[in-house]
């Protein structure tokens, strides 16, 4: 038995390694089945030298100081106001309301393979009818300093003086496409799988990563806790696992 080592690379994120496999020797040296060609392929787990490392605002994160959150909506006076210091991230389809979230992860160095990614938010308002589709953020925003009163980044602006190509940190421009899906269909813990090609697209190209925006589905609120709310134990934080 031997192992091989795949990489994928996606257009809108660069080359990342996503996972680990073998191929069964007896099966040719090229690795195929005698069926037509099918690669004799079984996923297993990460190898023995990965790393796992968490980021965000909890005690037990092992990199904190590293999260920045908002959320921008058009609702009637409010695309200029600034959430950047809010206890939960609100989200919503029929006012554009969406979440920014955007972890540091400089801590890896590039070009470290990273093996998988995942982001555990809690909910703190549930909507099972809607879908929080991810987009990474294609522009750099400021967080801002306020609760609901005027400031960037908002709906309008991303920082100060400097307009959303898209308003609203839509996309193409503003954001890219889709690249995960979750449902914030009970309260508590929600773990989100992200796509290892992204993560190692923030590892590698440290300067360009303005994190992800939250795109609600539905017309009803869907909620978050922030990386300021207390407890601690209930802010965000993302999770990779990375081969050195």
């Amino acid at each position: 038995m031997s192992y091989f080592l795949v990489a994928v690379c996606a257009v809108s994120f660069g080359c990342g390694r996503v996972g680990f496999y073998t191929f069964d020797d007896a099966m040719g040296g090229d690795g195929r089945s005698g069926d037509g060609g099918t690669p004799a392929i079984d996923a297993i787990d990460a190898p023995m030298n990965a790393v796992t490392v968490t980021f965000g605002e909890r005690a037990t994160a092992t990199f904190q100081g590293v999260t920045r959150d908002t959320f921008i909506s058009n609702e009637a006076g409010e695309p200029t106001l600034n959430y950047g210091i809010t206890d939960e991230l609100r989200s919503e389809s029929d006012v554009s309301e969406r979440i920014l979230l955007s972890f540091d992860v400089s801590a890896i160095p590039p070009g470290t393979a990273v093996f998988s990614a995942s982001l555990q938010v809690i909910v703190t308002q549930a909507n099972p009818l809607a879908t929080w589709e991810l987009h990474p953020v294609l522009e750099n925003w400021d967080e801002g300093s306020q609760d609901g009163t005027s400031g960037t980044s908002n709906f309008t602006l991303r920082m100060t003086g400097v307009a959303w190509s898209n308003a609203g940190a839509n996309i193409p421009t503003s954001s890219g496409p889709t690249f995960t899906t979750a449902q914030p269909a009970a309260l508590g813990a929600l773990d989100i799988p992200i796509p290892a090609s992204v993560a190692q697209t923030w590892v590698n190209n440290v300067g360009s990563n303005y994190g992800f925006a939250f795109f609600n589905t539905h017309s009803d609120t869907a909620r978050f806790a922030s990386r300021e709310i207390v407890p601690a134990t209930s802010r965000p934080l993302l999770t990779v696992t990375y081969v050195p």
